[in-house]
């Protein structure tokens, strides 16, 4: 019994490691205060979002099951990324889409890729899921 307790123990750990939100600050020099955080999260259909460029400079953020939260410096910015999306056992693959947008300081952004029908479509919510804008 304890055996199974401790393997269940274990295996609840591992499982809330992997479930756990990704951090990551690209700009450690600016200040909180002139941050905007983006979150890049998997939608129910299991999309999934890998930015490779971030004004012009290469990146590897790629949206986590619980979601990647990137620290950037608010202001005009433009994001180049691919995006995957299952449905129905297929993946439908789209590359270097681009994002461009002036990001406000101290907010938090969401950013979704997502198959309508048999169309890509990629869009920015605020913190309360409103769509910001679509492409």
């Amino acid at each position: 019994m304890k055996l199974l307790r401790l393997a269940l123990t274990f295996v609840l750990a591992l499982f809330s490691l992997s479930c756990s939100k990704t951090f990551i600050v690209f700009d450690e020099k600016s200040a909180e205060s002139d941050r905007a955080h983006l979150v890049f999260e998997t939608t129910m259909g299991g999309g999934t979002l890998e930015a490779k460029s971030y004004n012009g400079q290469k990146v590897s953020w790629e949206s986590s099951f619980a979601g990647t939260d990137v620290a950037i410096k608010a202001g005009e910015t433009r994001l180049i990324f691919d995006g995957t999306v299952w449905q129905g056992g297929r993946g439908y693959f789209a590359k270097d889409l681009s994002i461009d947008y002036n990001f406000e300081k101290g907010k938090t952004y969401y950013i979704f890729f997502d198959l309508v029908g048999f169309k890509f479509e990629y869009y920015i919510t605020d913190e309360n899921k409103n769509r910001l804008r679509s492409w």
